[in-house]
């Protein structure tokens, strides 16, 4: 009786360790296959702030439209 529960409980055991192990692999491979590179491109854009000045070396001030 007990040998033959024991049969079973070993072969249920095995059955799960073998059913979570094709999960996990699975579940891994695909995780590797999406995965995705990412890439920043450096911008092209140069930000550049000026002042405009008169010719004694002041600032201009803000035109009132």
């Amino acid at each position: 009786m007990f040998k033959n529960n024991t049969y079973r409980l070993r072969t249920v055991n095995h059955t799960l360790v073998v059913v979570f192990s094709l999960f996990a692999l699975l579940s891994l491979t695909l995780t590797g296959l999406y995965a995705r590179t990412v890439t920043a491109a450096p911008s092209t854009n140069l930000n550049f702030q000026a002042r405009l000045k008169n010719a004694s070396g002041g600032v201009v001030p803000h035109a009132k439209v």
